[in-house]
């Protein structure tokens, strides 16, 4: 009897450890799905972030250039500065210029001072900041500055 329980101990000892062996397998396996799946979801914020950026700016593109047509050249700069702070969010900013060619075109266009409200100079300096601070930001750095300094130069803040 004493012979069988030590042999039935050394049995479970053995199947124990090919036992624990399997579960380690496992949680490996485990644990690189896991990875996987956290890189998954990190793609797809990001891709969802990437749209998001993408899908803002086109809107403000578009709502910039129905304020031309209706010669509201001062809404459509700002319309404008909103899409290229959107626009400079993307992994690769490629309608920048675009956007600054039409940025251009409402400065051109606009006769006289420009009156807004302070929210609407504070909403254009944070939008600055966002572009300023872009890592493409030097891409368009001489193009963008001469413009914002044209177009803030006959800022004019209502009630100040």
């Amino acid at each position: 009897i004493v012979t069988i329980a030590i042999g039935w101990q050394i049995f479970n000892v053995v199947e124990m450890k090919n036992t624990m062996k399997e579960l380690k397998g496992k949680q490996e396996e485990v644990d690189k799905l896991q990875a996987d799946l956290n890189l998954e979801i990190k793609r797809v914020r990001e891709e969802s972030e990437e749209m998001k950026h993408h899908s803002l700016h086109l809107h403000a593109m578009t709502s910039a250039m129905v304020y031309a047509v209706s010669n509201r050249y001062d809404i459509a700069f700002i319309q404008c500065i909103t899409a290229l702070a959107e626009c400079m969010k993307l992994k690769d900013p490629l309608n920048a210029n675009f956007i600054l060619d039409r940025v251009k075109i409402c400065l051109d266009s606009l006769k006289g001072p420009i009156f807004v409200t302070s929210s609407v100079k504070q909403e254009l300096l944070t939008m600055d900041q966002i572009i300023r601070k872009s890592k493409d930001y030097p891409w368009i750095e001489t193009k963008y500055e001469e413009l914002y300094l044209q177009f803030m130069r006959r800022l004019t803040v209502e009630g100040e």
